[in-house]
Parts: structure tokens; sequence; C-alpha cells
């Protein structure tokens, strides 16, 4: 009898024991399998998730950019001054952040809240910040300055944008040509191309919405040369890593002294090609106006930050 109880006590504490492992043991992740589905798991603690690589934060995209606006003296300009309006993304400024310069029509500024928004929500669709900014072409008793240098010294439009301006935006976070683009609009689309395509060393990257490419200067600004026809430029060794993204409406019906700006895309395309440059050209339905441009600027995002992710791996 005293042998059975102790064996019985024996089996007792073992199957305490048993119980007491069993309990401390840690369950299995899986969770268990009902009817050949996976039950809910059990309630744990929330997943932070983190965004993807080039891809935009939830704070990136509900903080608006910085607006600032430089002047300099300039008796050419209205006013008596001239300025650079500058849209900065957030965060601190670099010169790893690209900077795009845009360049209105002769009829003046751009409606800068507009482009704001929209190239805001271009930046947190792409998760690519880059300033953009927008010089003063006007100049007083000129209709047409072309975004020149005039031949008689009257005014220097394009001392101003790429010379004072990149100074005004950039300060010592100079940017290197690969991070710069230029881009414009009517008369600022024949500047753009002008200008960018005589200072590959300063832009590699142009965009001309409704633009033209030959001299149409009905102002005598060049004084005859024809040093400044982006048709003549683009053939040029020194602009062969530059890149164009080129908009002009169906209904583009401008009518310049020298000729119809429609068909000025496909011309410079042709030639542009032929020259070795890479081209993206655009026919939106509308005509000469801001909001067929305006329409193509998402594109032109996507255009050059593709431009800008090749040239600086």
């Amino acid at each position: 009898m005293r042998r059975l109880r102790a064996g019985l006590a024996l089996l007792a504490v073992a199957a305490f024991a048993v119980f007491v492992v069993a309990a401390a043991w840690p369950a299995r992740h899986d969770p268990p399998v009902v009817a050949g589905r996976p039950a809910k798991p059990p309630e744990s603690r929330p997943v932070v998730s983190r965004p993807t690589h080039g891809r935009p934060s939830t704070a990136e995209c509900s903080t608006p950019g910085l607006d600032s606006h430089r002047l300099i003296p300039d008796p050419t300009a209205p006013g008596g001054r001239r300025g650079v309006w500058i849209h900065r993304p957030p965060g601190p400024d670099s010169a790893r952040v690209p900077v795009l310069y845009l360049l209105p029509d002769a009829t003046g500024g751009l409606p800068q809240a507009k482009l704001a928004r929209l190239l805001d929500r271009e930046m947190c669709r792409t998760g690519k910040p880059f300033v953009f900014a927008e010089p003063d072409g006007r100049v007083t008793g000129y209709a047409t300055p072309e975004w020149a240098d005039a031949a008689g010294g009257q005014f220097a439009l394009e001392h101003f944008v790429t010379a004072t301006a990149i100074h005004l935006v950039e300060g010592r976070n100079r940017r290197p040509a690969a991070l710069r683009a230029i881009a414009g609009f009517g008369m600022g689309g024949f500047g753009s191309a002008s200008i960018g395509l005589r200072h590959p060393t300063l832009y590699t990257q142009l965009a001309s919405f409704g633009g033209w490419f030959r001299l149409d200067d009905p102002a005598g600004v060049f004084g005859g040369e024809a040093a400044h026809a982006p048709d003549q430029l683009v053939s040029s060794t020194a602009v062969r890593r530059d890149r164009l993204f080129l908009v002009e409406g169906t209904a583009e019906a401008t009518m310049l002294g020298t000729g119809p700006v429609r068909g000025e895309a496909d011309r410079i395309a042709v030639l542009a090609r032929q020259a070795g440059l890479t081209v993206d050209v655009r026919h939106p339905a509308g005509g000469h106006n801001l909001r067929t441009w305006f329409r193509q600027l998402p594109g032109a995002v996507r255009f050059f930050d593709r431009g800008w992710v090749r040239t600086t791996r």
C-alpha cells in the first residue's frame, strides 16, 4: 500500500511538472487554421509603416513649400527693381536639390499660387523635391524683350537669368548643370530654348511651352544677329548632353512676323534628334495659353526627374 501511495504521489508530481512546462512554452506565431483559412490573429501593437525609398512621406506632402522674393535695383525694370520669385520645398536647401527656372511670356508673370500648388503636388507624387524660380523679364518701353541682352545695351535679361538670378536663388549652394533646368511659356519658351542652348554649361534640360525656335525680333533687340536662334544652336557639339521637352497645342494659331508658331516644336525636334539630343514632344488639345500648357507640367516634371536621376548617378 505504501508503494502504491508513493507511486501515485510521484505520478502527480510529474503531471504537475508537465503542466508548468507547457504553460511556460511560447505559443506559435502562426494563427490556428479554421475551415481551411487562418483565424484572425490576436491584437498586437500597431505596425508603423515607413515610406519606400524615393516616395514622399505624409509629412512631406502636407507641408507647403516656402515662397520668397529677391530684388535688385534695375532702372530698366518697371518700378526700378528686378526680382525673382523663389519657391522652395520644405527642409534645408543644398546643392543636391535641383532647380527649375521658369520664364513667363511677354505679358508678365505667372499665376504663382496656382503654379506652386501644381508643382508641390507633383513633388509629393514623385518624392523628388526641387526648387523653382521665376525671374522677372519685363522691360520698360519694350513689349517683346525676347529674354535677351539687347544688342544696343538697353537692357540685359539674359545676363540676369544666367548670372544674377542663379546667384539670388542658389547662393552658396550652387548647382551643377546636371541639376539645373530652364523652361518657359510663349516668348519664355523661345527664351528658355535660346538661353538653355547658348549656355550648356549651366543647364542640361529645357522645356518650351508654345515657343518658337527661329528669330522673330520686331523690336530689333538682337540687332540682326543669328547667334540666339535655337534652330541654329541645336546642332552645336557643346549641347549634346541637353534634353528637350516641347509642348505645342493642336489649336496653336499664333502668328509671328516670320510665320506661324504651329509646327515649330516638330521642326526643332527633328534638328535636335539629328544632333543626338533627347527630345519629348507633346501635342495636347488647346491653344496658345497657360491652360493648355499647365496641363503638361506633370509630364515635364517626370521628364526632368528622369534627367536629374540619370545625370547624378
